[in-house]
């Protein structure tokens, strides 16, 4: 039977028989053994180097794990308990996590997208109170709104007004000023009516249809709303 020499030694001094602590770097001095069998011997182990020749070896080596761990050199058999770096009363702070249901699953939002879905919202009500302001402002609301408000007490100064206006907007002339001309779908008869308001305007008695005026109005309305050259 082999004769074998072992002499422990570590980089924080340890004496003989104190545990070490997970990760240490542990050396030992092993004679009369070859380094097949010193590698085979701890090949549970982490061997960060073996130096020496002629079966007289400095061995460096640590472990990840801990507990009592043995070492058997030929007919040696060496025991190094390895202990963890945190005691068990500092492994109390973690108690909540041996319970699964106080755990947290951190999820993966897509933010891109939900950043992109708040502007195509915002962009969208833009564009909706753009159409909004712009149909407020539109010649045919404008028309539609005033024409509400006519009735028999006012209508040969209202509907002439609000006829010419919206001839004008359309066309951008001048009819509110009294220049009747020929424009776009506006035919000769078209000028006669709104010289017919003029003198209804200015004649003491009204000789004229509420009804009647109106309905021509809302024709010649519709037909310049029909005016493809606009």
């Amino acid at each position: 039977m082999k004769k074998i020499i072992v002499f422990f030694f570590c980089s924080f001094l340890f004496a003989f028989g104190e545990p070490y602590h997970i990760g240490d770097k542990i050396g030992l001095n092993i004679k009369n053994l070859k380094k097949d069998e010193i590698k085979e011997s701890l090949k549970k182990w982490e061997i960060d180097k073996i130096e020496g020749k002629n079966k007289d070896y400095n061995v460096y080596f640590h472990t990840y794990s801990s507990g009592e761990k043995d070492i058997i050199l030929g007919d040696k058999n060496l025991k190094i308990n390895i202990v963890p770096l945190t005691e068990s009363k500092d492994m109390k702070i973690f108690t909540n996590f041996e319970n699964l249901e106080n755990t947290v699953v951190k999820k993966d939002y897509p933010y891109l997208g939900i950043g992109l879905g708040i502007i195509g919202i915002f962009l969208f009500l833009i564009s909706c109170l753009w159409f909004i302001v712009d149909y407020l402002h539109s010649p045919k609301y404008i028309f539609n709104k005033k024409l509400k408000k006519i009735n028999e007490n006012n209508w040969p100064e209202e509907l002439s007004f609000i006829i010419r206006e919206y001839i004008d907007r359309i066309y951008n002339s001048k009819f509110l000023y009294g220049e009747y001309i020929k424009i776009g779908i506006l035919t000769e008869k078209d000028i006669q009516l709104l010289k017919r308001f003029d003198y209804l305007k200015f004649t003491p008695k009204k000789n004229g249809d509420f009804e009647e005026m109106k309905k021509e109005v809302l024709n010649l309305y519709e037909r310049i709303g029909d005016d493809k050259n606009v």
